[in-house]
C-alpha cells in the first residue's frame, strides 16, 4: 500500500476515535469534546495525503464517488480535507483545476464538489 493511503487510514481512524470518545463520554463538556477532536484534526500533517496516489479500490474503501457513471471524477469525502496536500490540484464538477489550498469545504452528502480522475 501506498503512504498516501496508510496515512488517510490513520488519519480517520484518528478522527473515528475523537469521534466516538466525544459521543460517548457524556460527562466531558462540549469545549473539552471539541478540543480532543481538533487535536485529533491536527495528528497527520496535512502534507501527508495526495489523493492521485489512490487507487480506484482504495479511494471507495475510503469513501471516494464517483460523480457519475459516465465520469472518472472520484469526489472526495469531506472528513479528508484536512489531511490532503494543499498543492495537490483537484477538479471540480464543473471541470475547474484548483490547488486544494484554494478549495472550499461545501458538500453534498459528505463529498466534497471536488475530486480526482481515477479510471
Amino acid at each position: 500500500m501506498n503512504t498516501s493511503y496508510l496515512n488517510a487510514i490513520h488519519y480517520r481512524n484518528l478522527i473515528l476515535r475523537a469521534f466516538a470518545e466525544t459521543t460517548q463520554y457524556q460527562k466531558w463538556s462540549d469545549d473539552f469534546a471539541r478540543k480532543e477532536c481538533m487535536e485529533a484534526k491536527q495528528a497527520v500533517p496535512c502534507e501527508s495525503v495526495n489523493p492521485k496516489d489512490f487507487s480506484k479500490e482504495e479511494a471507495e474503501s475510503l469513501g471516494f464517488q464517483r460523480w457519475s457513471k459516465d465520469s472518472n471524477l472520484m469526489l472526495i469525502p469531506m472528513w479528508l480535507l484536512p489531511a490532503l496536500n494543499q498543492d495537490v490540484e483537484v477538479e471540480s464538477i464543473s471541470g475547474d483545476i484548483k490547488k486544494v489550498k484554494d478549495i472550499d469545504n461545501d458538500n453534498r452528502r459528505g463529498l466534497l464538489a471536488f475530486g480526482v480522475q481515477i479510471a
